[in-house]
């Protein structure tokens, strides 16, 4: 069976595993790969790559001509009625191309995406099992009604026989790099990889517990086949990203000790992971530090301790935090923090006291992200039980329609004021404005000082990461224009009317 997977430019480790898979059980994958520069969540809006209608068409012809028997699409909400509108427009044109739907939103709401005629499976939670079995049963090696975690239609909706995930992470094949490095070689200077699956907390609001909702504690790997991963895969990397929502082995100290020591030796390049305050110690730090990492992304959320308690549900004071970081800031580490904004229950007037203590922190970088809404989460019950959503935004939001049918999840009246420009910007700003200068201005003239210029924003995030010497930021760049001139050949020949 030959299975062909859609992806929008942002490279997949879990689509990765899953080529990897079919492919050592001698089926066929593909990737039809198209870098998104237009739609609304698209890193970096580029009108001139054409439009949604364009894109379309060109996946939709990439399908045909790949002649392939299933077609495999990883569903975000953001995604997802443009995917299933996609999915129609193949099955017009060819009724007996099989549509698999998995991903983060198909997990959470797996009845509302098998109900769509155009889509035949669906598989929840984790795949790379399943999708094997389902590859051998449609190739006449196995039953349908056996697959785990797979959703199907027999004149009716049929839910999984059962449930199925790895407990063994270092058992699957070594990821398939070559699906991208193959398309786009720039995606092999960053080499993308995971220590753990499962993120330790339980927070409200994450996507991540509703994909891997298996029981059980966070899965470590051996630390020596992630070395000798990194040490075949990766030889061409110029910097290694551990993508776990939480990098695992600073949760297991043996682990992690062993890995600060051995990879130095055979690894030897820069890395970059994310971890959380409570996880922070003088030892960790210094055995980061002295193992190669040069960057990571620690999650703060909000700085209102009641609202980090009762909504984020991160069970972490102010004081722990600031005691992290003095840790961090002790070792002169480069270092982000993740913030999130939109909560229910906030207000403008908080934006004084909230800088402040963000600025205190001394992060080299502060990633602002807007709270966005997300099927299954807990934070959608939350908020539908204590008014701050109804049931027909749970609907809009369930089908991938956004904040009531606005086509964004960002709900709670979306700043039309500027007002998370300002916070980007002002974040940018922390390098520049002493604390008693921003006192004063705050103190004189509020939030009015801050100005609300997108171009602005870009300009200081590219000063601060010159300034700080991003590694991350080089590559993020360098792959962006490789995504670009890969776009522009598959555009040009469209244009000018010639044949590929």
């Amino acid at each position: 069976m030959k299975f062909a997977f859609i992806n929008f430019g942002y490279e997949s480790l879990g689509l990765e595993y899953l080529s990897a898979c079919l492919k050592q059980e001698g089926h066929e994958a593909e990737l039809i790969i198209e870098p998104d520069f237009i739609s609304p969540a698209a890193q970096i809006k580029l009108p001139i790559m054409g439009t949604l209608k364009g894109l379309k068409k060109r996946i939709i012809k990439d399908v045909i001509k790949s002649k392939s028997d299933v077609i495999a699409f990883q569903v975000v909400t953001h995604n997802y009625q443009f995917l299933l509108s996609v999915a129609a427009e193949i099955k017009k044109i060819n009724p007996d191309i099989l549509i698999l739907f998995g991903g983060i939103h198909t997990s959470a709401v797996p009845n509302i995406v098998i109900s769509n005629d155009q889509v035949d499976y669906v598989i929840v939670g984790e795949a790379e099992v399943p999708i094997v079995k389902l590859a051998n049963a449609l190739g006449g090696k196995g039953e349908i009604s056996k697959v785990p975690n797979l959703w199907r239609k027999e004149k009716k909706i049929i839910p999984p026989s059962c449930n199925w995930f790895i407990s063994n992470i270092d058992s699957l094949p070594l990821p398939d790099k070559s699906i991208f490095y193959n398309k786009i070689p720039s995606y092999k200077y960053e080499y993308i990889t995971l220590t753990s699956r499962k993120c330790p907390f339980n927070c409200i609001f994450c996507s991540n517990k509703v994909l891997l909702r298996q029981p059980g504690k966070i899965r470590v790997r051996n630390v020596k086949k992630i070395i000798e991963e990194i040490k075949l895969l990766g030889k061409d990397s110029k910097y290694v990203h551990f993508v776990d929502p939480v990098f695992g082995l600073a949760t297991d100290k043996k682990k992690v000790s062993d890995f600060c020591k051995i990879y130095p030796k055979i690894i030897g390049k820069p890395y970059s992971c994310h971890l959380c305050p409570t996880l922070i110690t003088e030892d960790l730090i210094k055995m980061l530090k002295m193992s190669g990492c040069y960057h990571f992304e620690m999650g703060v959320q909000v700085s209102n301790e009641k609202l980090r308690k009762k909504i984020v549900r991160r069970f972490i004071t102010n004081n722990q935090i600031t005691k992290a970081v003095n840790i961090i800031n002790r070792y002169k580490f480069f270092f982000s923090i993740a913030i999130i904004k939109g909560w229910p229950s906030e207000n403008d007037s908080d934006i004084k006291s909230e800088s402040m203590f963000y600025k205190e922190l001394r992060a080299s970088r502060i990633n602002i992200h807007w709270l966005e809404l997300y099927p299954g989460t807990d934070f959608i019950n939350t908020a539908l039980r204590e008014g701050n959503l109804n049931k027909k935004d749970v609907f809009y939001i369930n089908n991938g329609l956004g904040w009531n049918g606005s086509k964004t999840n960002i709900p709670f009246s979306f700043p039309q004021n500027n007002i998370f420009k300002k916070y980007k910007i002002l974040f940018n700003l922390f390098h520049f404005i002493s604390d008693k200068m921003m006192k004063k201005l705050f103190k004189y003239f509020g939030a009015k000082w801050i100005p609300s210029i997108n171009l602005l924003f870009q300009l200081l995030f590219i000063i601060n990461a010159m300034k700080s010497k991003d590694l991350k930021v080089y590559i993020f760049f360098r792959l962006t224009i490789s995504k670009m001139l890969y776009k522009f050949k598959i555009l040009f020949p469209e244009k000018l009317n010639i044949k590929k």
